[in-house]
């Protein structure tokens, strides 16, 4: 085997691991893929290249925070923070219209404010902050840099015993030196919530939270660093598998033909204006005169290029009474060659209808439209027959 590719056998893979709960390709092995056609393949490898790809940026920045912590510390992380802004919030309230007792700043530099704008200083705007959104900044937050290190960032109580210390320090805060003022960032960015009113007993990070990794100790870094490294590690080898699962993939694709995509499966610009397509129009019982199945062509209608598309039927075709709009992950809309093909291969047309539409499609609709097919692949056949003879 060749020394570049990953330590486990390029044909071992079952179907389930070249495969996504979530991307509903419905197969159940490797010659169920095949037998999907060359398109459908290559949006799987599409996904995998774009998950691939997803983990080359998240090595890139592993790489760039470990670099920081072994050579600078958090020192390094203050000096990227110091080309960021680290705003004062001069307006804080519950919104009138917020579902949540949360506060949030009502400055207009708050709203106006950009995303990343805060990185390392406050939670808020910070590129490493994820959570919801309002007006470009995270109203509360979990730490992205602890989440790269693999640490679970929640809602945790604060001891009392820190709450107590903090109560002392900002009730004689006139008075504080500035090793105490410094005391109470690092409590506020430590324990997340500590300073609120409403949500004072849990550390949840909110907009106006400074960032703990500038103030982070020796210990909390190195955990962050261990956690890192070993993500890094992880992120490689997986790297490496996806790239074994693409090269895979690839050799399946080469042996498979061109076939339709599973209607839920297809892309958004699956369809173009003027194309040829054909459609189910059984469905509609006062516009079939004949056939269960009219030509027409593509035009743009309610969500084109969204999950829609509108169709203007032939106008010498005279079963249809009405143009129509159809959902592209239905099958009872194709292009003249999906349509042509489907009548060739009725096995692979059983496929398409039964694994390639929603759970929710009608079951005695998917009957139809599988009769409907049979029917038209007869009459297209004694057609043929008639013009031998």
């Amino acid at each position: 085997m060749n020394g570049t590719h990953d330590s486990r056998s390029e044909h071992s893979f079952e179907a389930a691991d070249l495969t996504m709960k979530s991307w509903y390709f419905p197969v159940k092995t490797v010659g169920e893929i095949t037998f999907l056609g060359k398109i459908a393949i290559g949006y799987l490898i599409c996904n995998w290249r774009f998950k691939k790809d997803q983990l080359v940026k998240e090595i890139k920045n592993l790489d760039k925070l470990i670099e920081i912590i072994k050579n600078e510390g958090t020192s390094g992380f203050q000096k990227i923070a110091e080309n960021f802004e680290n705003p004062k919030f001069p307006l804080i309230e519950v919104r009138y219209d917020s579902c949540t007792s949360g506060i949030e700043p009502m400055d207009e530099a708050s709203f106006n404010r950009k995303f990343g704008s805060t990185t390392l200083n406050v939670c808020g705007w910070c590129r490493y902050a994820n959570g919801p959104t309002r007006h470009c900044y995270h109203i509360e937050s979990q730490c992205g840099i602890l989440g790269l290190a693999g640490i679970q960032d929640g809602r945790k109580p604060i001891p009392k015993i820190v709450l107590k210390e903090y109560d002392q320090l900002v009730t004689s805060s006139k008075d504080n030196s500035l090793q105490e003022n410094e005391r109470i960032r690092y409590l506020k960015a430590m324990y997340p919530g500590i300073g609120g009113v409403l949500t004072r007993e849990k550390t949840a990070r909110r907009f106006n939270t400074p960032c703990f990794v500038t103030v982070a100790d020796s210990e909390i870094l190195q955990s962050i660093l261990t956690g890192m490294t070993e993500n890094k590690e992880k992120a490689i080898r997986e790297k490496k598998l996806i790239e074994s699962k693409i090269r895979f993939l690839i050799g399946l694709r080469n042996q498979a033909e061109i076939k339709p995509v599973l209607p839920r499966l297809r892309r958004g610009r699956w369809f173009n204006v003027d194309d040829p397509v054909m459609c189910f129009i059984s469905r509609y019982k006062t516009r079939s005169l004949d056939d269960n199945w009219v030509s027409g062509k593509a035009n743009k209608g309610y969500r084109y290029k969204d999950g829609g598309i509108s169709v203007v039927f032939d106008k010498d075709d005279q079963r249809a009474e009405t143009d129509d709009s159809y959902c592209i992950y239905d099958p009872i809309v194709a292009h003249q060659w999906e349509f042509d093909y489907l009548i060739e291969h009725p096995d692979f047309a059983k496929f398409w209808v039964n694994r390639g539409s929603y759970e929710s499609f009608d079951e005695c609709l998917k009957k139809d439209i599988l009769d409907s097919l049979k029917e038209e692949a007869r009459r297209q056949k004694n057609q043929d027959d008639y013009e031998m003879t």
